[in-house]
Formats: C-alpha cells, sequence, structure tokens
C-alpha cells in the first residue's frame, strides 16, 4: 500500500514540475529573455504542443527563422505547430503562404 502511494505521489510531482517548467518557459518568453526560455522549453517539447510552440517563438525572438521552422515542421498537425508556422511564413516575407496556412487554421 505504501508503495502505491509513494508512486502515486512521485508521478504526480513529476507532472507538476513540468507544468511548472512550461509556465516558466512562457514567462521567460514573454519577458522577452528568449535564450531562457529556449533552455527551459527544449527538453519539454517534444511531449508538450504549448511548449514547442513556445520553443518555436523564442527561436524566432533569436531571430533563427530557420530554427523556429523546423521546431514547428516536427508535429505539422498541430494547430500550435500551425499556427507557429504561419509566424515563420510572415516572418520569411510570404503573406500569402502565412495567410493561406491561418485560414485554413480556421477552418
Amino acid at each position: 500500500m505504501k508503495r502505491i502511494f509513494a508512486f502515486t505521489t512521485a508521478s504526480l510531482l513529476a507532472f507538476q514540475m513540468q507544468a511548472q517548467s512550461v509556465d516558466e518557459g512562457i514567462k521567460l518568453y514573454h519577458y522577452e529573455r528568449y535564450a531562457s526560455a529556449k533552455q527551459v522549453l527544449e527538453p519539454l517539447a517534444g511531449t508538450n504542443p504549448e511548449a514547442n510552440y513556445y520553443l518555436g517563438l523564442s527561436d524566432i525572438g533569436l531571430e533563427d527563422l530557420a530554427a523556429a521552422k523546423a521546431v514547428f515542421a516536427k508535429n505539422p498537425e498541430d494547430f500550435y505547430s500551425q499556427a507557429g508556422m504561419a509566424r515563420v511564413l510572415f516572418g520569411e516575407g510570404n503573406k500569402a503562404g502565412a495567410t493561406k496556412l491561418l485560414n485554413d487554421l480556421a477552418d
């Protein structure tokens, strides 16, 4: 019984710490500390679509559109990644492609 309780508690704490880390990364992004946000979000980006989105936005903030494009291309079906890819396309000057992507996303 103690093992089940310990396992459950450890699982909940791990989930809580991941959620706090994503929130911390998002805060760093909003404070325009893109390199720090990238450090926090990179380990979480593979399992959390929101962390992946803010990781790509941090790359855009660091003016590395190629890295941001690679981040968003990892999960092209996710709406976070599609919105991020539209921002990359706007940054590259491809307004028609970005508008089409956003219209498809809205539909």
